[in-house]
This record gives structure tokens, C-alpha cells and sequence, in this order.
């Protein structure tokens, strides 16, 4: 079923490009820590927290069947934003200004309904271009 023009319903996967730069990162780390000088032991520790971190990061990645993880976004026809978590919960959403927007990357600030804030960060193999250009669209026409 297609969406209406004038909405827009987007369903969020997890992204491989952001557990690759993670992995770049933790490793990069790691190998600075190696050629550090540092005493066997501090790198062991620095070691072991590189590796929880990466692994917790990972996970938080593809938590998409844990509450509070945004699975959809979308824009109603009344101007409304929503976002929808793993277990289907929908809320409303209010897009604050400090959002940026690039062809290959979309960093979205919501103020959440029931208070408090929520970044969005969204890359290019989250969802497709087509549903990235119409969500540049909407930012850039309707909600800003």
C-alpha cells in the first residue's frame, strides 16, 4: 500500500554503516592504546573497556525489538510528527530546529509528548533514498 503524497511513513532499519564506524573507532582506539607505552595492565583494562563498549554500542544498534528504540517515523497530513518504538507504541513527537539535514545523513531533535528529548540520528542504508529525499522534504516544507 502507498502512502498518501502528503504523508510520510518510514520504517527504520538498523544501520551497518554506524556498526562499521563504531568498530573503525573502538578499534582505532585500541591500537593507540597498544602503541601508548602504557604498563601491560592499564592496556589490559583500557583493552576490556574498548571491547565492553563496542559491544554495548552494537547492541544498542539492533535493539529494535526493545522499548524506547524508534522503528518508524512519520509525518501526518495534519502537520503531525510521530514516532512508533519496537513494541508499536505510537507518540507523538514535536521537531525541534536544531535539526540538521544532508542528502546522506538526516540528525532529527524531537521533543517527545511525554517530556524529555530525542535525537534521531538516520544514514543512508537506514532507509532508502527515495524515503530519505521525501523526509528532507517534509523537514525543509513542512515542520521547520
Amino acid at each position: 500500500m502507498r502512502n498518501h503524497p502528503n504523508e510520510l511513513r518510514i520504517t527504520l532499519r538498523p544501520s551497518r554503516l554506524l556498526v562499521g564506524f563504531l568498530a573503525f573507532a573502538h578499534i582505532g582506539a585500541l591500537l593507540c592504546l597498544l602503541l601508548s607505552g602504557l604498563s601491560a595492565w592499564l592496556i589490559g583494562v583500557g583493552g576490556g573497556l574498548l571491547i565492553i563498549s563496542l559491544t554495548i554500542n552494537v547492541l544498542k544498534c539492533f535493539r529494535n525489538a526493545v522499548s524506547g528504540a524508534a522503528t518508524m517515523l512519520g509525518y501526518s497530513l495534519d502537520g503531525q510528527w510521530w514516532l512508533s518504538d519496537g513494541i508499536q507504541q505510537r507518540q507523538q513527537v514535536e521537531l525541534l530546529p536544531g535539526s540538521m539535514l544532508h542528502p546522506l545523513l538526516a540528525v532529527l531533535n524531537f521533543r517527545l509528548s511525554a517530556g524529555g528529548k530525542k535525537r534521531l540520528l538516520l544514514l543512508p542504508d537506514m532507509l532508502g533514498m527515495d524515503e530519505m529525499r521525501r523526509l528532507r522534504v517534509a523537514v525543509r516544507m513542512g515542520a521547520l
